[in-house]
């Protein structure tokens, strides 16, 4: 089985400014582009990264791209949405998938994202509700194990998701207040 490696994304706009905290979709601030290009190096499984899966926001999607560039320019990204983000503000909800496709092309792989899964009112799967957000963790978790199983031994499969969302993903709460619809 492959060895999978979840990571945070990179400083983003909503992280350092409040007034984006109310944007849609937010991408990466400067300061989140450099950490993205001094991590680069210092990963030392780059050569041996057979799969890029990423939460399909910005943030998210430019933080794989830059930090593993070398492994991005010859894949595409799997975007899943279950990796989204766990929030209710503005921030945390993503652009429509015609938007990434104009953005991004063929550097990502859409298949995986339904039209409305940037809905996060109480109805979506992906809404900010405990049960929700355990349900579509827990079936990244799947989906991920079985992706390593294929990939095989001495593959590494690099995940790019959000903070709260990667506590589920790991299913490591240390420290993680259960969230609340307001």
């Amino acid at each position: 089985m492959a060895t999978i490696h979840v990571f945070r994304h990179a400083e983003g706009m909503h992280n350092r400014f409040v007034e984006f905290r109310k944007t849609r979709d937010p991408d990466l601030t400067e300061e989140g582009r450099q950490q993205c290009r001094d991590f680069a190096p210092k990963f030392p499984y780059m050569d041996k990264v057979t799969h890029l899966v990423s939460s399909p926001m910005r943030r998210a999607i430019n933080s794989t791209l830059l930090a593993f560039a070398a492994v991005s320019t010859r894949q595409k990204i799997i975007l899943l949405p279950e990796l989204t983000e766990a929030g209710s503000l503005g921030s945390s909800f993503g652009s429509d998938p015609s938007e990434l496709l104009r953005e991004f092309g063929d550097k990502v792989d859409l298949d995986a994202v339904p039209k409305q899964w940037n809905r996060l009112d109480p109805s979506s799967q992906f809404a900010y509700v405990l049960e929700k957000i355990e349900a579509r963790t827990a079936a990244a978790r799947e989906w991920l194990m079985e992706l390593a199983l294929a990939a095989g031994e001495g593959s590494h499969v690099v995940v790019m998701t959000h903070g709260q969302t990667a506590h589920f993903v790991t299913d490591d709460f240390e420290g993680v207040k259960p969230p609340s619809h307001p």
